[in-house]
Formats: structure tokens, C-alpha cells, sequence
């Protein structure tokens, strides 16, 4: 559901819960890399309101430059209604549009890329060009800090569909069109070993891996379904997010 602000007291709620979001993923990012922010060129890929940014500039971490990019403009929403909101993301500069085609962004080159919660959502292959994309225009020894959803995530337990991990079992026909039906987002079936083996083959270094454990990990499928998950380690099976540290060489290679 698009979300929309009518008035002053929604759009400072929505700050308000915007910038506790921001500090939660600043703090995951900082548990990730211990790399200082000062001084840095900051590019956030699925920035929405652009809150993890604001939130950069306004705890004083001293980044050189805030970018941050998405498909569409959610931010011109504070500029229509306050002008206090309009002066603090004039800190940042935002861009709306895809990624890889953005004339803004063609010549430009960063220190770090920060995504959270939004690759899982791409297709193999826009995932693919994504990541090339942020190879070609880190700085050498720059890092893309990733926060992904894998497979095995407890949210798609939500749907209402009796088989476990379903996602797995069923047609993807048949899933996209019962998705479709439900308005619900759906994520592709990438492990966390899958988004390890992606920055590995673009040419990254990989410098930290976090994994988050389901809380549905211990859950025990019958032994039909099971022996279809058989190409899924314990590890894996258990992952239902990944923290992912990933750095470009000091010289760079080229990508397969």
C-alpha cells in the first residue's frame, strides 16, 4: 500500500518512526564495519524517505556526501508540507529513478554503498547488474554494506498456505499468480550463500558475513518436503537474514 501524508502531524510521526528505523540500521551497518563514515561519499540504494542518511548527518558522523537513490521521489512529500523538513533533507541530495540508468549518477564514484531490505525483491538478473553496478563506481577499497532477506525468512510464514516454505514447493506460476491476487511482495528463493557467491563473482572481496537465525529454523518438515530442501545445508536452512561486508580490491579486476 502507498503510503501518503495529509498533514503535519502525520508527516512528524513519520519522521519520528523513519529516524528509529534509521538508528536501528546505522547500528547494524557500524556491527558490520568498523570503517569510520568521516569524510566519506555516501550512496544509499533504496533510500525511500531517505531517513538512514538524515540520520548520518544529523549524529554528527561527519560523511562527506549523502546520496541516496530510489524509483520514485517518496521525500517531495515533506517538501509540500513543511519547510523545517525541506531545510534538513536539503543536507542530502536525492534521486529518483533506476539505478543503473540514472544520468546523475553515470561519472560518479563512492566510498560506500549502503542497501537494506530491497535486493531480495530483484531479479536474478537486474541483481546482477545491480551489484556490477556498484563495483564500477566504488573508490578502491570502498564497501557495499548489504542487509538482505534470504529464502528461509519468517515473513513469508504469514501467507496463508498450508505446505512450509512454500515459496519452494509450489509452481512459480501458480505463486506469482496467488501473490498477485493478495497484493503481497514476494522475494526470489536467494540463499545467503547466493548473495555471497554474487559479490564474490563481480569481483568483491568479501570482509564480514552476519547471519541471523530464523526463529523457525528447529521447524521440522515431514520427510517429503524435506528431502526437497536436500540441497540446503543446515547453515543455510537456518539463515533468515544475512549482514554482508563486501570491498573492492585496491586494484580492481574485471568482472566475469
Amino acid at each position: 500500500m502507498e503510503f501518503s501524508l495529509s498533514n503535519i502531524d502525520d508527516l512528524q510521526y513519520s519522521y519520528d518512526w523513519g529516524m528509529y528505523q534509521a538508528k536501528s540500521l546505522v547500528k547494524q551497518y557500524e556491527n558490520l564495519s568498523s570503517d569510520s563514515w568521516h569524510r566519506k561519499d555516501v550512496l544509499e540504494f533504496g533510500c525511500g524517505w531517505g531517513y538512514t542518511l538524515l540520520y548520518l548527518l544529523l549524529k554528527k558522523k561527519n560523511v562527506n556526501k549523502a546520496i541516496g537513490v530510489d524509483l520514485k521521489d517518496f521525500w517531495n512529500n515533506y517538501y509540500s508540507l513543511s519547510r523545517d523538513f525541506k531545510e534538513i533533507y536539503d543536507q542530502v541530495e536525492l534521486v529518483d529513478g533506476d539505478i543503473l540508468v540514472l544520468d546523475e549518477l553515470k561519472e560518479r564514484k563512492f566510498d560506500t554503498i549502503l542497501n537494506a531490505n530491497i535486493i531480495h525483491t530483484l531479479s536474478p538478473s537486474y541483481l546482477e547488474s545491480l551489484i556490477s553496478w556498484f563495483y564500477k563506481h566504488l573508490n578502491p577499497k570502498g564497501k557495499v554494506l548489504t542487509i538482505a532477506k534470504t529464502v528461509f525468512n519468517t515473513n513469508f510464514y504469514r501467507l496463508p498456505l498450508k505446505t512450509p516454505y512454500a515459496h519452494l514447493l509450489f509452481p512459480e506460476d501458480e505463486l506469482l499468480n496467488y501473490l498477485g491476487a493478495e497484493r503481497l511482495h514476494s522475494w526470489f528463493p536467494y540463499s545467503g550463500s547466493t548473495y555471497i557467491m554474487l559479490f564474490k563473482r563481480m569481483g568483491f572481496n568479501i570482509d564480514e558475513v552476519i547471519r541471523i537465525k530464523s526463529p523457525l529454523a528447529d521447524f521440522q518438515l515431514d520427510s517429503e518436503h524435506r528431502s526437497k530442501l536436500s540441497q540446503y545445508n543446515e547453515e543455510e536452512f537456518s539463515t533468515s537474514e544475512i549482514l554482508i561486508s563486501a570491498s573492492k580490491p585496491s586494484e580492481s579486476i574485471s568482472n566475469l
